[in-house]
């Protein structure tokens, strides 16, 4: 059993606190049936946003310009508008290319990809163990390479 105090007022004899005793199954019950309802209302909002998202891209895609780029949401992934060719329509590629610290992307051409096939090939690739070991190495054999952005003078006056 689980009990709620609430206090009793609005009489002129009559005040304190009251004890009420609820079943412990009620209160499951009304549980259950918040997160019932939370979920529903967070897959509801979910569809909503994926259908907004894809027509979005569906009006990209029609008029938008050739190699036309929108950035997302996510910091360092933009969707490209690829160009027609004489075998294909357009079509939408993600490019993946990081900020930096200094706000820049990390690179001058990023990764593009445009199906799931290819995503989880690169996702497989980045996660492979032997590519961290083959870094480290590149790492200790390259010669240490100055940050892009950073300014080489070092005379900064500190207040």
């Amino acid at each position: 059993m689980v009990y709620r105090e609430f206090k009793v007022s609005g009489l002129e004899n009559v005040g304190g606190t009251c004890v009420e005793y609820i079943p412990l199954k009620y209160i499951w019950e009304k549980i259950s049936y918040f997160r019932i309802v939370t979920n529903s209302l967070l897959i509801y909002k979910s569809i909503v946003l994926f259908m907004e998202l894809t027509q979005t891209l569906k009006a990209f895609i029609e008029e938008g310009q050739d190699w036309e780029r929108k950035n997302t949401s996510v910091k360092g992934v933009s969707i490209i508008r690829l160009p027609a060719t004489k075998n294909r329509a357009a079509s939408l590629a993600i490019d993946i290319n990081p900020i930096g610290e200094h706000g820049l992307p990390m690179k001058k051409k990023g990764v593009m990809i445009m199906n799931a096939m290819e995503l989880a090939a690169f996702r497989a690739a980045f996660t492979n163990e032997k590519v961290d070991s083959l870094i480290k190495a590149l790492e200790d054999v390259l010669p240490e390479r100055k940050a892009a952005g950073k300014s080489s003078k070092t005379d900064v006056v500190q207040i």
